[in-house]
């Protein structure tokens, strides 16, 4: 058997899984190393459930465009945030599930910061991933948030012809899937274990 080439659909989607990691942790209030959870959540095992078709990577191995992807998103979150929340009609980025959160942080990223993609290939990827990951229910107001979010930022045309500031419905954010939670939990767990024996160690 050959080996499998890593696509960059393969590494956009580690990347969105490395981002949700993160916002996971944050959101325990767990203390996390950045550069210690990106390698884990990289090298989560591909045959998880929900990841049978995306082997893992190492960091090292990852395409430098996806590193400075993964380490913007992290560092510009708040900002990006800001940007997207800018057309959430009653909604704020914060009140997002975290896997569709860890989806816009990366297409913001990819086509806005590190110009790695074209804006309608970043948010048609991230709309990909949101239909494998996420809720098809949330596909039409992430694909005209993105849309104004991006186009606005790069100063490009605006391909979205709606009203500006795009409804959220309660009844489409439906929870993270639960296969997502179980691959991340392991890598939270970890991290706060190790955390506590670290602690222990300086009492």
């Amino acid at each position: 058997m050959g080996k499998t080439i890593i696509t960059r659909h393969m590494m956009r989607v580690r990347t969105v899984l490395a981002l949700y990691a993160a916002l996971l942790l944050e959101s325990a209030k767990i203390d996390f190393d950045a550069k210690e959870l990106l390698d884990g959540a990289y090298e989560l095992d591909g045959r998880t459930d929900g990841l049978n078709s995306i082997p893992p990577v190492t960091w090292e191995g990852l395409d430098p465009e996806f590193r400075a992807c993964a380490v913007k998103a992290l560092v510009n979150q708040n900002e990006i945030a800001q940007a997207i929340s800018e057309y959430l009609d009653g909604w704020a980025f914060d009140r997002l599930p975290l896997v569709t959160r860890a989806i816009m942080l990366v297409a913001y990223t990819e086509s806005v910061l590190v110009k790695s993609a074209p804006k309608q290939v970043a948010i048609n990827e991230a709309l990909v991933i949101l239909k494998q990951f996420g809720s098809e229910s949330e596909v039409r107001y992430v694909n005209a948030v993105l849309e104004q979010a991006i186009s606005k930022a790069l100063n490009v045309p605006n391909d979205y012809k709606g009203p500006g500031k795009v409804h959220v419905d309660l009844k489409d954010l439906e929870p993270d899937r639960q296969y997502i939670q179980s691959i991340l939990d392991g890598e939270a767990a970890k991290v706060q274990s190790e955390a506590e024996e670290e602690s222990a160690k300086k009492e």
